[in-house]
């Protein structure tokens, strides 16, 4: 397994509440183990009645369910959430079947990913990669700010708690600009020329202003003034 991706995996997943859908009280402990690996908040369920109404009260960033329970099974909880409730939410299946009807009713209500029992660590590993760069954009070519934040080089996004921020079109510009050589000094005229379409009528006060607004949509202000010299961002 490569320890690397696991590790990254672990800084996102770690920042995720989980909704885990089981009624099996055997295979719910021992795959609890498991998740607990990649999850610090997790939200247990014991059906798919008491799944739905969990999502309901605590709005869960993502979700593990088995198939066959009692009440409500694990299919019909995700129609109903994609359908009324949350249509975005990844959800992955744990099941003991690997039949097609189950597959093709899982792909037809938009689950995300469907996996086999018994779970296999590297086979959760895959998938959760795979859903988690899916569903947020930041797995594979982000860049860690801090454990809360993450900015995305190819989709160009800034991420906390695994939510976007909201950026303007030149906070995104500067940001880009800033993270591309973390630690080296910018100075205004090179902000200007790399930010601004139109630098006409576009000064020093223009730069001061952009800096603020994207410093206070960042962790502890880690765009720095280097008086009289430029500006720098900063990570520890």
């Amino acid at each position: 397994m490569d320890i690397k991706k696991v590790s990254k995996l672990k800084s996102y997943t770690k920042k995720l509440k989980l909704l885990y859908v089981e009624d099996n009280e055997e295979t719910r402990v021992s795959t609890l183990l498991v998740l607990e690996r990649f999850f610090d908040e997790i939200i247990v369920a014991v059906d798919g009645k008491d799944g739905l109404d969990k999502f309901s009260i605590y709005s869960p960033d993502a979700i593990f369910t088995d198939v066959n329970m009692p009440n409500l099974d694990g299919l019909q909880m995700i129609d109903k959430i994609k359908s009324s409730l949350n249509k975005k939410v990844p959800i992955l299946v744990f099941s003991a079947h690997d039949e097609s009807n189950y597959l093709l009713k899982a792909i037809k209500i938009g689950v995300d990913g469907y996996l086999i029992k018994p779970i296999e660590v590297e086979q959760l590993v895959e998938e959760l990669c795979r859903i988690i760069n899916e569903k947020y954009h930041y797995i594979a070519d982000s860049m860690d700010i801090n454990e809360n934040y993450s900015w995305s080089k190819n989709s160009k996004k800034l991420y906390y708690l695994a939510q976007e921020v909201t950026l303007t079109k030149n906070e995104i510009f500067l940001l880009e600009l800033m993270t591309s050589n973390i630690n080296i000094i910018y100075s205004d005229e090179l902000i200007i020329e790399q930010v601004w379409q139109d630098t006409f009528n576009i000064n020093k006060s223009n730069v001061k202003n952009l800096l603020k607004r994207l410093n206070n949509k960042l962790p502890e202000k880690l765009i720095k003034n280097i008086y009289s010299v430029g500006y720098s961002f900063y990570l520890e």
